[in-house]
């Protein structure tokens, strides 16, 4: 899966990733956001049957190796989606998904922004 970046400017960043779930996490979604006080991921299994399992995890800044997870192991079933408003001052934000049963892989979007 691929990092794509869309309206990088001063005033808000923003990107749209979209992919299929494996039976381990596997990274879907980064987006460097130092400077923005207020970032909002969504997360949308776009599946008409398999449900996946997401984690959100934030870092303060970029290298480190230390993250927290902002929403953790997550289920999510077909159609739903889950959003969440993230307000404390991340560099980074990752997002991770994977099929809830092994074998059964689940397509997946995910938008995120952020704003000063």
């Amino acid at each position: 899966m691929t990092v794509k970046f869309y309206n990088n400017v001063p005033q808000g960043i923003s990107l749209t990733e979209s992919g299929t779930t494996t039976d381990t996490y596997a990274l879907l979604a980064s987006i460097e956001c130092g400077g923005f006080s207020r970032k909002t991921v969504i997360v949308a299994n776009t599946d008409a049957v398999n449900s996946l399992t997401y984690e959100i995890r934030c870092y303060l800044y970029n290298g480190s190796t230390i993250s927290y997870e902002e929403v953790s192991d997550t289920a999510l079933a077909f159609g739903v989606s889950a959003i969440t408003d993230i307000q404390k001052s991340y560099a980074l934000i990752e997002v991770y998904v994977k099929s809830t049963v092994a074998g059964s892989a689940a397509t997946v979007q995910c938008d995120i922004s952020g704003y000063k």
